[in-house]
């Protein structure tokens, strides 16, 4: 199983994690990120596992998308984004 986030929406993601367990029914996961300017973004977390969770199966991928709305004001300091999956 593999994670990758992408913040700003561009469809690119910066951040991933490989090699996870995705035999488990429940995963938790964090990250964080810093929005410097203000404005709307919407974020995404990309799933990648294989079929039932097997690495081993000759079947492809399944790649799942969440996504998240994030609106942010102008701060005095930078806005910390923590989510959680």
């Amino acid at each position: 199983m593999a994670l990758a986030w992408g913040f700003d929406g561009a469809g690119d993601y910066p951040v991933s994690e490989t090699g996870l367990d995705g035999a488990q029914p429940r995963l938790t996961v964090e990250t964080s990120h810093t929005f410097t300017e203000a404005g709307t973004y919407f974020s995404a977390l990309r799933v990648t596992s294989q079929h039932q969770g097997d690495p081993t199966t000759p079947f492809a991928r399944v790649q799942n998308l969440g996504r998240v709305r994030v609106v942010v004001r102008q701060s005095s300091s930078p806005i910390l984004m923590t989510d959680t999956a």
